[in-house]
């Protein structure tokens, strides 16, 4: 069956964004792979935070999936969940401090945190970031440097 032009160009693009990141990212993703094992190893948690909005779909993704991974912790607060307000989500994590005391709640203590958000510039992914470095729990951030320029 051909596809069409459209699906063609679709498809490549895609492609061609994912051997861009693999080729930019080798070392930051083999690091990232590196603090889960390691994680997994100790017996240890994997805490996935979307602090907001669509990013939220990133610690779903990774959360409770058939044959996925098991001690995946999905830190999925209710203020940052659009199912709850999208209006309400936007100002939760734009609201400095809000994400230490998500944390807290959390019980997010040891293990490794990753943090997903299209462009990781708002207050609540900065101070997950900062909290969890003051806890001593590694970090790891996706995101779009180009999104975010």
């Amino acid at each position: 069956m051909l596809m069409s032009e459209h699906t063609e160009f679709y498809r490549d693009t895609v492609i061609g964004l994912l051997q861009e990141i693999e080729e930019k990212e080798r070392a930051s993703i083999d690091k990232a792979a590196d603090l889960m094992a390691q994680a997994v190893k100790e017996d240890k948690l994997i805490h996935v935070i979307g602090p907001g909005g669509h990013s939220n779909i990133g610690a779903y993704e990774l959360f409770y999936r058939a044959g996925g991974l098991v001690p995946v912790n999905a830190i999925l607060d209710p203020g940052t969940l659009l199912s709850m307000g999208a209006r309400r989500s936007t100002i939760i994590e734009r609201t400095p401090g809000y994400g230490a005391a998500v944390l807290e709640a959390f019980n997010v203590k040891d293990g490794v945190l990753i943090v997903v958000n299209a462009y990781g510039i708002n207050a609540m992914c900065i101070d997950v970031a900062l909290e969890a470095r003051r806890r001593g729990v590694p970090t790891i951030g996706v995101t779009s440097k180009a999104f975010a320029e």
